[in-house]
C-alpha cells in the first residue's frame, strides 16, 4: 500500500489522536481533504438526485414536460461537471500542501549544508 507523503503510519494514531497531538509530529491535512471530498461527493449526488427526480416528475406531468426532459438529460452531465470540478479543487489543495512540505525538506537540507 502506498503511503502519501505527509502521512505517517508509524504511530498508529487515529484522526482524533493526531488532532490532539500538540507537538505537530503528524499531519492531518490529507486525511481531512479525503473526508471533505467524500462529503462533497455525497452532497453533490444527493442534490443532483433530487433535481433528476424533480425533472422526471415534470416530464411525466402536463406542466412543462419539455423542461422536465431537459433536466432529466442535463442533470447527469451537470453532476459529472461538478464532480470533476470538486476533484480538481481538492487535488489542487493537496498539491499545494505537498509543495509546501517539499519546500520545508529542501530548506532543512540547505540549512544542514550551510552549517
Amino acid at each position: 500500500m502506498r503511503v502519501p507523503r505527509g502521512e505517517s503510519t508509524e504511530s498508529g494514531k487515529g484522526l482524533f489522536g493526531v488532532l490532539l497531538d500538540r507537538s505537530f509530529d503528524e499531519l492531518v491535512t490529507v486525511r481531512l481533504l479525503r473526508t471533505l471530498y467524500t462529503f462533497a461527493l455525497v452532497c453533490l449526488t444527493g442534490i443532483n438526485s433530487v433535481m433528476f427526480l424533480f425533472g422526471w416528475s415534470l416530464a411525466a406531468g402536463s406542466f412543462w414536460p419539455a423542461l422536465g426532459w431537459v433536466m432529466v438529460t442535463g442533470v447527469p452531465a451537470l453532476w459529472l461537471a461538478q464532480l470533476v470540478a470538486t476533484r480538481v479543487a481538492i487535488e489542487y489543495l493537496i498539491v499545494q500542501y505537498r509543495i509546501s512540505q517539499d519546500l520545508v525538506t529542501v530548506r532543512e537540507a540547505v540549512k544542514g549544508l550551510r552549517g
